[in-house]
């Protein structure tokens, strides 16, 4: 179990399930438009005092911007370098130093060389990224290893293409690294009021929710390779269990609202009214879900996670008395659409709060360790 502990901790620093990538000269330009635009403005007019101003404005800004998210990046409270984002700040403080030293009237704005600064830079972090990608993917024993040595791989290749073995050495990984798994369905425990379960033991939400994950995870997939079936090729087996459903007793809340319009009848002027009742139904439901990842041959656990959901469901139903003529667009939409409305279904409350709660916190939190381009 420390061993466990110890290797969320070196993974939860890198597995952010978002590809870092250097970013190019227009959406650094892009993101810089407001200054761009005011230094365009002020070299059509140099003698224009105002606009040196707030191009000033604006260039100091950024510079400050820049600056002091360099000095967070460098602080110490990150155990491992987040050299991208360190890069990309360099190279925004790279182009707004071209921008400046295009023109005489700014080049003494010019300060420092910051091509210098982000070689230097690209060279110490490709191979300290190197050198961890190799570390990770040599430690047999980390059923996390492949996934972090695929990410800074990227990483390296990222900064420089041509930096050393990488692409070898990434493709290695990735042949290493791959699982074959197995998701099994979704069981309930019955620790709650809802006891809706299928013959063979799983919930009835069971093959929504598979399919749902699977289908997400499939997208752009490297790392895993998701089995329908367990056989003596599965490395991994997931197990997903609804430690508890709660679901509140359904309030209901109505209200009458009156209508009234003037209407042309028949040639004359006369008022319509009518009154619309209007419903709503609502149902809290609260669940947990534990999910296990195991080594399938050893029985071993490579993770546990703990998903809590909480969803308020509000249904909305109207009808009415009186002239139909004196009714809203809303209130004959919604009157329409009561007459075909469904009552509450259970099963279907646990899949609102499965997409709305759980499914996010999954993604998320183990994404990352079956699909390395999250």
């Amino acid at each position: 179990m420390r061993l466990l502990v110890l290797v969320f901790f070196i993974t939860g620093i890198q597995f952010s399930f978002c590809q870092d990538h250097i970013l190019t000269v227009g959406q650094i330009q892009k993101k810089e438009h407001a200054t761009t635009k005011a230094f365009q403005k002020y070299i059509k007019h140099p003698n224009r005092s105002r606009l040196k101003k707030i191009f000033l404005n604006h260039y100091t800004e950024s510079l400050s911007k820049y600056n002091k998210q360099l000095d967070e990046l460098n602080s110490p409270e990150y155990s491992e370098k987040p050299w991208i984002e360190i890069l990309n700040t360099l190279h925004s403080l790279y182009y707004l130093d071209n921008l400046v030293l295009s023109q005489k009237e700014t080049a003494s704005l010019h300060s420092k060389d910051y091509k210098a600064i982000i070689d230097s830079v690209s060279s110490e972090a490709s191979k300290e990224l190197y050198d961890e990608g190799n570390k990770y993917l040599n430690q047999t024993d980390n059923p996390f290893g492949s996934a972090i040595a695929y990410r800074n791989f990227k990483k390296v290749l990222e900064i420089n293409p041509d930096y050393k073995n990488t692409k070898d050495l990434l493709d290695v990984t990735i042949l290493k690294g791959k699982k074959n798994v197995y998701f099994a369905p979704v069981t309930y425990k019955n620790q709650g009021n809802y006891f809706e379960i299928s013959s063979d033991g799983s919930s009835i939400s069971s093959n929504y929710i598979l399919e749902k994950i699977i289908e997400n995870l499939t997208i752009n997939n490297v790392g895993s390779k998701f089995e329908r079936s367990k056989d003596f090729d599965t490395n991994w087996e997931v197990d997903m269990t609804w430690n508890s459903i709660n679901i509140s007793p359904e309030k209901r809340h109505s209200y009458d609202i009156k209508r009234s319009k003037i209407i042309q009848d028949n040639g004359k002027e006369t008022t319509v009214s009518a009154t619309v009742t209007y419903t709503e139904t609502i149902k809290n439901i609260t669940g947990n879900m534990i999910v296990i990842v195991k080594d399938s041959k050893t029985n071993e656990e490579i993770s546990r996670h703990n998903f809590p959901g909480n969803t308020t469901h509000i249904n909305k139903t109207a009808k009415f008395k009186g002239d139909e003529r004196a009714l809203t667009f809303e209130d004959n939409a919604l009157i329409t659409k009561s007459y075909s409305q469904k009552p509450f279904n259970d099963t279907d409350l646990i899949i609102e709060m499965f997409n709305e709660d759980i499914y996010r916190q999954f993604i998320s939190d183990l994404g990352g360790l079956f699909n390395w381009n999250l």
